[in-house]
């Protein structure tokens, strides 16, 4: 397993998400709640949507 660098945590400021690209072709959704940084697949699996696009409520991510 390699360990990728994304975005700075003042990036991403807490209650926001912001999409990154691992080798320029792979989308993470970097999601800050609470001051907790995650890290998730950045495309929705059943509409093929980049989620930075969708909405964030608390801890749930709906696609747009």
């Amino acid at each position: 397993m390699r360990r990728i660098d994304l975005l700075g945590v003042d990036e991403v400021p807490d209650g926001t998400m912001k999409m990154a690209w691992v080798d320029a072709t792979d989308p993470v959704l970097v999601i800050n709640e609470g001051g907790e940084i995650r890290a998730v697949q950045g495309i929705c699996s059943h509409e093929y949507f980049e989620l930075d696009r969708g909405f964030l409520t608390g801890d749930t991510l709906t696609c747009a």
